[in-house]
């Protein structure tokens, strides 16, 4: 079944108020554009024709913001699906960014589908509607905010 957001209010804006001061402004930013109704209906609708009832049927599915953020963060970061996976698990600013809270983070195997059908009503296919050209052009470009993402190969052997 598809879902808008989670229900519930997020632990962190509890624990840690101001939180948001960790973000980083082109985030921020980005937040901003997110936070369009009419993209969101957009993802939500190619959602939705998965499947002739997944509308209204079904166990719940991950969140169209969620699903649509995680998106964002994969392509802005240039990230596999596992990659982001791992990285919103561990930081409380991408599961703040990502609307997730203390709700479970999607695995790569269940972002992989819905971030596809997500992606074909965006018209992400190299090209840039507004919106994925927006959030791009606010990106600080060939500078990646987590620099660990991908750890250096290791060294060959010398002997």
């Amino acid at each position: 079944m598809v879902r808008r957001q989670h229900a519930q209010r997020n632990i962190f804006e509890m624990i840690l108020p101001d939180g948001e001061k960790l973000w980083d402004p082109a985030l921020r930013r980005i937040d901003e554009v997110l936070e369009d109704e009419a993209l969101i209906d957009q993802v939500e609708e190619a959602l939705r024709r998965r499947r002739p009832k997944s509308g209204v049927r079904g166990r719940p599915g991950t969140p169209v913001a969620v699903v649509l953020r995680m998106l964002v963060l994969k392509h802005l970061y240039q990230w596999s699906f596992e990659e982001c996976e791992r990285e919103v698990r561990g930081s409380l600013v991408y599961r703040a960014f990502c609307h997730i809270g203390c709700e479970a983070v999607p695995d790569d195997t269940t972002a992989a589908p819905s971030g596809a059908r997500a992606e074909a009503a965006g018209g992400h296919h190299g090209g840039g509607d507004e919106h994925s050209s927006s959030y791009r052009q606010h990106a600080a470009p060939g500078r990646s905010a987590r620099p660990h993402a991908h750890p250096p190969q290791n060294p060959p052997r010398g002997g």
